[in-house]
C-alpha cells in the first residue's frame, strides 16, 4: 500500500510543475494543490516533504494578488495550512483576516466554525461563533447550525452547554426543520419524534448526525458510530455534516480504539 501511495505521490509532484509555473497572479488553485500534496506527504509520514509543500503554498499566497472575493478564500486556506504546520496562533490570525475581509459573508463563518469544530479547537470556534451571532445579515437558520456545532463539541469535550449557543437554541421556536433540530438539543423533542418529522433524505441525515453528537456526549459510542457511518453512506458530500462525520469517525473515534 505504501508503495502505491509513494508512486502516486511521485506522479502528483510531476503533475504539479505546470501549475506552479503558471501560478501568477492568482495562485489559489496551485496553492490548494500544494496543500493537498502536503496532506499526501503526511499520509506517507514524509514530514519534511509535507512541511515543504505547505510552506510553498504559504509562499504563493503571500506573493500573489487576489480579487476581493478570492482574498477571503486565500486567507481561510492559509489558516488551514498553518494549522497543519502546528502554528495555531498564526492560523487563528489568518482566519480573523478572512472575516475582516468580508465580515458579512455568511459562508466564511460556516467554513471557519465547522473547520475549527472538526479540529476540536472549541475556544477558537467560539470566537467566530460570537461574531456570527452578532451579524444581523446572517440567516437565523445558519445560526442554529452554528449553535448545534458549538454545542455538540462543547458537550463531547465534557464542558457542558455553551451558554450563548444553548440560549440561541432555546429561543428557536419557529416551525422550520432547523427550529425542530434546535428543540432536540433543548430536550423539547425526542430523537424518535424528530425522525418522524424528517421529510427528505437530507433531513434524515441531519437527524443521524445531530443525534450521534448527543450519543457521543453521553458515552454511547457504538450507537454514534453507526449513525455517523450512515451519514457517510448518504454520499451527501456537500453537507457540512458529512465532513464533520468523516472527521469524527477517522480522527476522534479512531483515537479511542
Amino acid at each position: 500500500v505504501l508503495g502505491a501511495l509513494a508512486r502516486g505521490h511521485a506522479l502528483a509532484v510531476r503533475a504539479l510543475q505546470p501549475l506552479l509555473s503558471a501560478a501568477q497572479p492568482q495562485a489559489i488553485e496551485p496553492a490548494v494543490v500544494l496543500e493537498k500534496l502536503g496532506t499526501r506527504h503526511t499520509a506517507l509520514n514524509l514530514k519534511a516533504e509535507a512541511g515543504a509543500s505547505y510552506q510553498e503554498a504559504l509562499r504563493l499566497w503571500a506573493t500573489s494578488e487576489f480579487s476581493e472575493d478570492r482574498a477571503t478564500e486565500a486567507a481561510f486556506r492559509r489558516g488551514v495550512v498553518l494549522h497543519r504546520l502546528g502554528e495555531l496562533k498564526a492560523s487563528q490570525e489568518s482566519f480573523r483576516s478572512a472575516v475582516r475581509l468580508d465580515p458579512e459573508r455568511q459562508g466564511i463563518y460556516a467554513q471557519l466554525i465547522s473547520y475549527l469544530v472538526i479540529q476540536r479547537r472549541l475556544d477558537d470556534a467560539i470566537e467566530f461563533y460570537r461574531l456570527a451571532y452578532n451579524q444581523d445579515q446572517i440567516d437565523g437558520m445558519w445560526k442554529i447550525y452554528y449553535s448545534l456545532w458549538i454545542e455538540g463539541l462543547s458537550r463531547r469535550l465534557g464542558r457542558g452547554p455553551y451558554p450563548r449557543a444553548a440560549g440561541y437554541l432555546e429561543h428557536s421556536r419557529g416551525d422550520t426543520w432547523q427550529d425542530t433540530l434546535a428543540r432536540l438539543y433543548t430536550g423539547a423533542i425526542a430523537a424518535e419524534a424528530l425522525l418522524k418529522r424528517a421529510e427528505n433524505n437530507g433531513q434524515r441525515v441531519e437527524h443521524e448526525f445531530y443525534t450521534a453528537l448527543l450519543d457521543l456526549a453521553e458515552g454511547r459510542t457504538g450507537e454514534a458510530r453507526i449513525k455517523l457511518e450512515n451519514v457517510i453512506q448518504s454520499k451527501l458530500l456537500g453537507f457540512f455534516e458529512y465532513r464533520m462525520a468523516w472527521a469524527i469517525l477517522h480522527d476522534e473515534l479512531s483515537r479511542k480504539e
